[in-house]
């Protein structure tokens, strides 16, 4: 089934308030999307829970029934989003653990979030906020584009003493950190968008791929 994202709610809201429902989105996106969400648990947890092995076949046989909801908002007091699974944290490990593809989802956006966090399946169409300086951020499949009005973005490493925030047009921050981590494999690169990190991003020596870390 090919994934995507609808959206079925949009509506004006103070910029900032996580009281107030701006956008939602639902659809079927891939799995491996939300591995790197706050906001969940180890399987071995759900794994002691009488009745899981029982719940992890009927996933298998007839999928995720109910959508997994992830909210995407501001970080109290802050300027900063924060994205988090809010619900069906079991159901998400269950369908890891059957090798389910995809899961449907319901994505909440906070205060005008949409207008700074877009989060759309692998292979979807990234559209940035007119104006907008924006740093295009791959992880597990997802793409997150960071797209903050004015924002400065930036890539560091201390312990090379590295860091750099003047990129040419064609590349973004994401680009630059991905490029010196595959040139200095083992070292993590962490991209800033102004004094807040968004992403560690490095070359793991064992298996010879990207890692990403959001934070």
């Amino acid at each position: 089934m090919p994934t995507q994202l609808q959206t079925t709610f949009e509506s004006e809201g103070q910029l900032g308030s996580n009281q107030d429902l701006t956008l939602k989105q639902e659809g079927e996106i891939p799995t491996s999307t939300l591995t790197l969400l706050p906001g969940q648990k180890p399987v071995a947890e759900y794994a002691k829970e009488p009745g899981w092995d029982e719940y992890v076949r009927q996933v298998a046989t007839r999928g995720v029934s109910e959508p997994i909801s992830i909210v995407v908002g501001w970080k109290p007091g802050t300027a900063t989003n924060a994205l988090s699974l809010q619900e069906g944290d079991r159901a998400l490990k269950a369908a890891l653990e059957t090798g389910l593809k995809t899961v449907p989802v319901d994505i909440y956006y906070l205060g005008r979030a949409d207008e700074y966090v877009q989060f759309y399946p692998s292979g979807g169409l990234v559209r940035y906020p007119p104006k907008q300086k924006a740093a295009q951020v791959v992880c597990g499949g997802a793409v997150y584009a960071l797209a903050g009005r004015d924002a400065m973005y930036r890539v560091e490493n201390k312990d090379l003493d590295y860091y750099q925030e003047d990129f040419p047009e064609e590349m973004d921050a994401t680009d630059e950190a991905v490029t010196m981590a595959e040139e200095y494999p083992g070292e993590v690169f962490t991209v800033y968008e102004e004094n807040d990190p968004i992403v560690n991003i490095s070359y793991a020596l064992s298996d010879g791929e990207l890692r990403y870390e959001l934070f």
